[in-house]
């Protein structure tokens, strides 16, 4: 983030508290001449500690009538300035007169620095005119009318400082408004003061100023403020040649009430964004159906379209150029680049930003407004927005039509989340049944968003149980009318729209825009992402086929995978809940097991992911002796595994499983190296592709694949398959590629030559049952071909080759083609 609690109180903040010390109590050690003058007893020495009042007041501990008397004692001691002294021409003052004038009837003992009093008269220079080295009679009587809105708006503001989110957290939706308007009208009244002076400010001069009063704070704590505020300059240069002007280097004079006003209202955005957990239960749902959390979160993605919509309309090309955002993110300080407890490396985040404006806001659109930009336009803000509508929308229909479904269930209103609806009811509800009679005047995008969401409900499996963001492997889920649960569609809304966004913004051709990519395109996504995905410890920098295996996972091994070369949007949408669920499964298991297996006091080493590495024999042993905790979100799977663990026939089966599970898993295969997190999170994946085959191949519920689920069933395994098996054997025809699924199936390992030969010759006579043991150890069989194939220098990919027993698939394939059918040798001579 790009405020810190201390000193992120907007640039209207700064120029406040530099007019209030001007005149503050500043400890410097050296002593005034005393000297009397006929001053009343509430004025002597009532600037002193004004530096401690200001702190105060910052931190919401100073009262009105603190705040009011301060900035009185500065305009009475203004005006008995200039009633009580001579300068040196009628109404005129040099900068020592004011100084020493204050120092000696209202400081009592302390002095003011001469270099903060030069930087206090360019500033009053810049919100009073004249110049910086004297002060005017008419100076003095605009200052204190300048300080008399300083503290109307000051006191105005009191009631809602602390300007932090942990304040405002705490704070009602109408103490928000109310206080974020004041800190918007206080920007508003003091720039228009300020820009009728017509002197431009240097920044240089706010450094030197802030170095000043830093010198002279009173506490530590008010030093550190100022200091974090000052050091956060080069970044408030940059945002506001971003959201006003090219010109960095200085604020014009005209520029004032426009910059004071759109900081505040960005750092009310920020403010809103970051107390939003605090002040709302859920961005998605409440009790009565409806969500002002999400209502909350639109105000705030409106409030900054339209911020960005003014900025880039200043503009003469009306577009902010990339240039613009690097030299932003150039001038942050690093601390503010932490995200999720990683720090983004600038060329990453500035490579981002271009991949988001150009693909993810382009869309499929070309030129200057699309994929060609040169930077932010209002077309991609635009889109922006319309892509928020369309999820908080989708979001909506659901929740009107769970609480529908939940009156007619109940006889009253209940929470959304509480009864999960099966599909069917929920595609009978028609629109007067969600809306009312408001359905009559709904918009063209709210029906597009309600034909987006029942199309999720009708297209895809319940993947969810209740909350939370691991899928669920329950075959119940996978029927004809399963149960969703509202949570569960929740994220499924999010993802769906993420899946049409990955199209839009990658797809080549305009045909396929809102309806697939091909794997260079998921390949494209990955480069422009990866990076940054490094930085916040997503991907493996170790590992450049992310892109290739997510693709070909897609394909073969989510519900809607149809084994084509493409990853449409039902694909695309469940291959990321698969990914985000094994995250989410490794963060719950992996600590769990290391701290079963840590010794007591002990620090274990950490992995990249900054997860410990965990003892191999250690984690073997939670991990499958607690497999119903460890795989709690695939109970089917952990039945298979109990019924095989209790049988002692089965005890190398059991091994065998327990092993190739690791074998595929694992970057060194079967290994007594500690485990990363990162293989945690491939074997939660390789779990998730075996239960997602079981739930929809397993028609009968019998825990096996049999040649009827294989082969001839209306949603048969070998179609989905076909096409990779083809593509990666060099096989042609049905009949070789039907040979080799069910040899896999019968065998679970890849064929030598002469078995090939004999399986297809045996094709009338074939018969398996593949169960969950039979599948790991086909995935072994592949993974560990993969892996030899990685090893080849410039292979190709994509799909591991079929490399066993020293024969490569073009010499599998060539030599069963010298056979016919019946097992004779091709133009031999009886």
């Amino acid at each position: 983030m790009l405020f810190s609690r201390k000193a992120g109180t907007s640039f209207l903040m700064a120029a406040l508290a530099s007019l209030a010390l001007s005149s503050c109590g500043l400890e410097l050690g050296e002593k005034s001449v005393d000297q009397s003058l006929n001053l009343g007893g509430k004025d002597l020495g009532c600037l002193d500690g004004g530096t401690q009042t200001m702190v105060e007041y910052f931190h919401g501990h100073a009262s009105s009538q603190q705040i009011g008397d301060l900035v009185d004692c500065m305009g009475r001691s203004l005006q008995l300035f200039a009633d009580r002294t001579r300068g040196e021409a009628e109404g005129l003052y040099s900068d020592q007169e004011l100084k020493n004038f204050i120092e000696r009837y209202f400081l009592k003992d302390t002095r003011l620095p001469d270099g903060l009093v030069r930087e206090l008269m360019e500033f009053k220079r810049t919100m009073l005119g004249g110049r910086s080295d004297r002060l005017t009679a008419g100076e003095i009587r605009e200052a204190r009318r300048f300080l008399e809105v300083i503290k109307e708006q000051a006191i105005r503001l009191q009631p809602f400082m602390p300007l932090t989110p942990e304040h405002y957290g705490s704070l009602s939706e109408t103490e928000v408004d109310q206080g974020l308007s004041a800190l918007e009208s206080a920007a508003s009244e003091i720039g228009k003061r300020m820009r009728g002076a017509g002197q431009d400010y240097e920044f240089t001069r706010l450094e030197s100023l802030l170095t000043e009063v830093e010198r002279t704070a009173l506490t530590p704590s008010a030093a550190e403020a100022i200091a974090e505020f000052r050091a956060s300059i080069p970044m408030f240069q940059r945002l506001k040649a971003f959201l006003l002007s090219p010109d960095h280097s200085r604020i014009l004079s005209d520029e004032w009430e426009p910059l004071l006003t759109t900081s505040s209202r960005g750092f009310g955005l920020y403010l809103r964004f970051a107390s939003i957990d605090q002040r709302y239960r859920s961005l998605v749902l409440a009790n009565d159906g409806l969500a002002p959390g999400r209502a909350e979160l639109l105000r705030i993605g409106r409030d900054i379209s339209e911020l960005l919509i003014t900025a880039i309309g200043r503009r003469t090309e009306g577009v902010i150029r990339f240039e613009e955002f690097d030299s932003f993110v150039d001038s942050i300080d690093p601390k503010y680049l932490v995200v999720m407890g990683h720090t983004l490396q600038p060329e990453h985040l500035k490579n981002g930003l271009r991949a988001a404006v150009r693909r993810g806001l382009g869309g499929a659109e070309p030129g200057a407004i699309g994929r060609g930009a040169v930077g932010l336009t209002q077309a991609a803000v635009n889109r922006a927005w319309r892509l928020i509508q369309d999820w908080a929308e989708a979001q909506r229909y659901l929740d009107l039509a769970f609480t529908q479904l939940g009156k007619r269930a109940a006889g009253m209103r209940i929470a959304a989340e509480s009864r999960p609806a099966r599909r069917s009811q929920l595609l009978a509800l028609t629109l007067e049944d969600v809306y009312g009679a408001d359905q009559a005047g709904l918009s063209a995008p709210v029906l597009a968003a309600v034909d987006r969401m029942r199309g999720v409900i009708a297209e895809q499996p319940s993947l969810y149980r209740r909350g939370g963001t691991e899928v669920y492997f329950d075959s119940r889920n996978v029927g004809e009318d399963p149960l969703f649960s509202y949570a569960g569609l929740s994220q499924m809304n999010s993802m769906n729209l993420l899946s049409r966004l990955l199209m839009s913004a990658y797809a080549e051709e305009p045909a396929r825009s809102k309806t697939a990519v091909v794997q260079s395109e998921v390949e494209r996504l990955y480069l422009d992402l990866r990076d940054l995905g490094v930085d916040l410890r997503i991907f493996d920098p170790d590992s450049d086929h992310v892109a290739q295996r997510r693709f070909l996972d897609s394909n073969l091994f989510t519900y809607a995978a149809n084994g084509d070369e493409l990853m449409d949007v039902s694909e695309a949408t469940q291959i990321l809940a698969y990914m985000i669920s094994a995250k989410a499964a490794t963060a719950r298991v992996h600590r769990r097991i290391s701290e079963l297996c840590r010794a007591p006091g002990a620090t274990p080493e950490l992995d990249f992911w900054g997860f410990p590495l965990i003892e191999a024999r250690c984690y073997r042993k939670i991990f499958f002796e607690r497999h119903a905790e460890m795989w709690s979100n695939m109970p089917e799977l952990s039945e298979y595994y109990r019924v095989l663990r209790a049988d002692p026939k089965r005890k190398r089966i059991l091994e065998a499983f327990e092993r190739n599970i690791e074998a595929v898993s694992r970057k060194q295969g079967y290994s007594e190296a500690p485990f990363t997190s990162s293989e945690t999170d491939t074997i939660f994946g390789l779990l998730q592709y075996l239960e997602t085959v079981f739930m929809r191949f397993d028609l009968d519920r019998s825990g096996t694949i049999g040649m009827y689920e294989a082969f001839e069933a209306p949603d048969a395994a070998f179609p989905v398959f076909r096409g990779a098996l083809a593509r990666a054997s060099g096989f042609g025809g049905d009949k070789n590629l039907r040979t080799l699924f069910s040899f896999l199936l019968g065998h679970g390992r890849i064929p030598g030559t002469i078995d090939f030969i004999v399986w297809r010759l045996r094709g009338p006579e074939w018969s398996f049952e593949a169960d969950r043991g039979r599948m790991i150890e086909i995935m072994a069989e592949l993974s560990a071909a993969l892996k030899a194939k990685e090893r080849q220098e410039g292979a190709d990919l994509a799909l591991p080759s079929w490399v066993y027993r020293g024969f490569s698939s073009g010499q599998l394939a060539s030599e069963a083609e010298q056979y016919d059918e019946n097992g004779e040798l091709r133009g031999a001579t009886p």
